[in-house]
């Protein structure tokens, strides 16, 4: 049962790092049409955030089925049953979703990229960077 719980926290956090990372996709998005002449995200259709939305959706589904099996292993057992504590986010846990976050964000852009036929000349690129004149057509 221990290893539901784990599978479930993993596969919660994945989905809250996916959130989060789409969030920010947007957010960088947004601030970018006022900061920068051209970012990177201007080009695009940005089929990354409702692929990322999917997976995430896909992540919360299997955390509440690990949990419900949980659930009914351990009252099979007639042992107690505790459930993964939601309410508390440790300094952990937050780590971990913000790092993610940091790696979905940079493969949503990548994945973006690969999408519209467009160059990637550096990092800064995939997080919304400004791109001069490096637009293919």
């Amino acid at each position: 049962m221990e290893s539901q719980n784990r599978a479930a926290s993993i596969a919660f956090g994945a989905a809250a790092s996916l959130v989060a990372a789409v969030g920010t996709h947007v957010f960088i998005d947004i601030i970018a049409n006022f900061v920068l002449p051209h970012d990177t995200y201007d080009d695009g259709a940005h089929e990354s955030r409702a692929f990322a939305l999917a997976v995430a959706a896909l992540l919360v589904l299997f955390f509440f089925a690990a949990r419900l099996l949980n659930a009914l292993g351990t009252r099979r057992e007639q042992s107690s049953y505790r459930p993964l504590d939601g309410s508390r986010m440790t300094l952990g846990r937050l780590a971990s979703v913000t790092a993610g976050a940091i790696f979905f964000l940079g493969a949503m852009g990548s994945l973006d990229a690969c999408i519209d036929h467009v160059k990637v000349d550096d990092l800064g690129d995939l997080f919304g960077g400004s791109r001069c004149s490096s637009v293919s057509s």
